[in-house]
């Protein structure tokens, strides 16, 4: 079987590509003997040393073929750069639909390309949506709700999902909304799933508890309040904790520990490879998972997550992000802070650290949670789909 990959991203740059794309499509390329083409679409200024770090880690094989295309999409979301940036995609989409079984489409830019190429060549078409862009992009300043580009995106946004023979969500609660308010041929949920073997179930060796803040500086993942957090439960911890903040761009971090009062024996921020990523949640035992609440984050499910579980870790989440609460409170594998600017939550983090800074075990085990697991669930969900498609 043969499947186009389509994405309007660099599958090399951030974290979240290898993640969600290279990693799993490597796993289903050797368990189903299935063979990939995927587009990568990369901005010039993004070939830095993450993206050639990860691209020299990725692990070649002849099943698995990444095409990459200039982008020249700036955060002005010019819809005429946009077109330009497509075009070749579109012409390759087209071309390489006509010998592949399925063209699965991450993202709205890669569905569009997807689209196109399938309503030419009558070949199905997967809308694997990843989240709520049109809300997304209101959330981080790029657009206004009022304004055309929201409703146009809006009106590409129930073309794809009505369209696509099947549309893949990462919550109960995104499927539950896409089913409530889009005529769907088909919704399946996936979660976010990872590669539990990349990480080792932690064990605490150390006389102090450590936190990891695994992310970017986007204000969505709430940096700054992780931080302020962090402060207040090393004033009255002190050296019983440590945090390793991993974040794909250091600029203004710095001056955040300072503005709280961090001292410098308490804290370290690194700017880490995806390869490099496990040894340092090997490190650490809490992991901060909080969200900026907005309606699209209550239908998102953040990849660290699955990440933060596949190291055993203990997370801290805040309420209304996709299907978390759920699943910490079931498995017992975190903590859910209803309000994260209360003395309450701080109190209670702290509480929470004691516990484990005298217990030294991690009471959960992460292999309850194989749904969450490339390995296990992951993959056989999505070969599932493909099989179905095909047949």
């Amino acid at each position: 079987m043969k499947i186009l990959y389509l994405t309007y991203e660099n599958v090399f740059g951030t974290p979240i590509l290898q993640a969600m794309v290279l990693k799993p499509l490597s796993i289903l390329s050797k368990k189903y003997d299935l063979e990939f083409k995927i587009t990568s679409s990369v901005k010039s200024h993004e070939k830095d040393e993450i993206y050639f770090a990860n691209k020299k880690n990725f692990i070649k094989n002849d099943k698995i073929e990444v095409k990459e295309f200039e982008k020249s999409l700036t955060s002005k979301q010019s819809i005429f750069s946009f077109i330009m940036d497509v075009v070749p995609q579109i012409i390759f989409a087209v071309k390489e639909s006509k010998s592949c079984d399925i063209i699965h489409c991450r993202g709205y830019g890669g569905a569009l390309i997807g689209y196109i190429a399938s309503f030419l060549t009558s070949k199905p078409f997967i809308f694997d949506m990843r989240g709520l862009l049109p809300e997304e992009t209101v959330d981080v300043g790029k657009i206004k709700e009022q304004s055309y580009k929201f409703h146009l995106l809006k009106i590409v946004e129930k073309i794809l999902i009505e369209r696509a023979n099947t549309v893949i969500t990462v919550s109960e609660k995104f499927k539950e909304y896409i089913l409530n308010n889009f005529k769907a041929k088909k919704v399946i949920n996936t979660n976010n799933p990872t590669d539990f073997k990349m990480y080792k179930k932690n064990i605490i060796k150390e006389d102090r508890i450590n936190f990891i803040y695994s992310g970017s500086n986007q204000t969505w993942h709430l940096p700054e309040k992780t931080i302020q957090l962090f402060s207040q439960i090393e004033n009255k911890l002190k050296n019983k904790v440590y945090l390793y903040f991993c974040i794909n761009n250091q600029s203004g971090i710095e001056e955040l520990f300072i503005k709280y009062n961090v001292p410098k024996s308490a804290y370290e921020i690194n700017t880490v490879s995806f390869s490099e990523m496990p040894s340092y949640y090997s490190k650490s035992q809490i992991a901060f998972c909080l969200i900026k609440e907005s309606f699209s984050k209550s239908v998102c499910f953040p990849v660290k997550f699955s990440e933060y579980i596949a190291s055993n870790h203990y997370i801290i989440c805040n309420r209304n992000i996709g299907d978390l609460e759920e699943i910490i409170n079931k498995y017992n594998c975190g903590l859910i802070l209803n309000d994260i600017n209360s003395e309450n939550s701080v109190n209670k983090i702290i509480n929470y650290v004691e516990q484990l800074y005298k217990s030294k075990k991690i009471s959960y085990n992460r292999d309850n949670l194989s749904f969450l697991d490339w390995n296990e669930d992951g993959v056989k969900n999505i070969f599932k789909i493909y099989k179905n498609l095909v047949e």
